[in-house]
């Protein structure tokens, strides 16, 4: 049985952010992985509830940060580009801070969802403090420039998906990080969407999740070891 622990992160002001630690087995796992989804993609659907079980598998606490950028949040989506990722980048920030100042960890970890990719990417390796971390990326968005320049200075061991039908999907992105960053491994998906599937194709899409799983644990077995039963 995995345990579940909720808590909160003061941001500014009255403002907090909620989150949720998940344990494995056993207790505190020897890393942590910070998990942001994307606007109305949220842990219950696919790509994160089985990136939190790969990642619970490979012995790691997860968390997940409960921020609320819906659509329904018309304040956060009249914002400039730029002022939406600071508000995500502080926070991540807040929710990473309040974690890790309770908990000493051998290997810090981020993964992002469609915009959940801007404060990672924006911030986080950017951060001197984070230079270590890895970082997984599902579906970035790679058609912003601040994005793909940010990318392409990254000092971080990268895992990066996305389909090629994605509209947020740029190949000469692309081109560019397969050629000059060696430390990005790139996942591309020919014909997938933003959801990393293909149309309404069911059987086809549950191959390209499973692909997807099996990469990203190949990834992780470079820094994180399943640990012995």
């Amino acid at each position: 049985m995995v345990q579940a622990i909720t808590g909160s992160a003061p941001v500014s002001g009255e403002r907090e952010v909620p989150y949720t630690l998940i344990r494995p087995d056993g207790g505190q796992g020897r890393a942590v992985c910070f998990v942001c989804p994307g606007a109305s993609y949220l842990f219950d659907k696919p790509l994160l509830h089985f990136s939190t079980m790969t990642l619970l598998r490979f012995g790691a606490d997860v968390v997940h940060v409960r921020y609320a950028y819906g659509k329904d949040n018309t304040v956060f989506w009249n914002l400039p580009e730029d002022e939406r990722s600071r508000v995500m980048q502080e926070d991540v920030r807040a929710v990473t801070e309040r974690v890790l100042h309770h908990s000493d960890y051998e290997q810090v970890l981020f993964l992002g969802k469609s915009i959940g990719t801007l404060p990672i990417v924006n911030g986080v390796c950017r951060s001197p403090r984070h230079a270590q971390a890895a970082v997984i990326l599902l579906t970035p968005l790679l058609t912003l420039q601040t994005v793909a320049d940010h990318l392409l200075t990254c000092p971080q061991a990268v895992f990066l998906a996305i389909g090629t039908g994605d509209p947020y999907y740029s190949e000469p992105v692309i081109r560019l990080l397969a050629k000059t960053r060696l430390n990005v491994t790139l996942h591309i998906v020919p014909q997938a969407n933003h959801a990393l599937e293909i149309g309404l194709d069911a059987e086809v899409s549950l191959d390209v999740l499973r692909s997807l799983m099996r990469d990203m644990a190949l990834f992780l077995s470079d820094r994180l070891p399943i640990p012995a039963r």
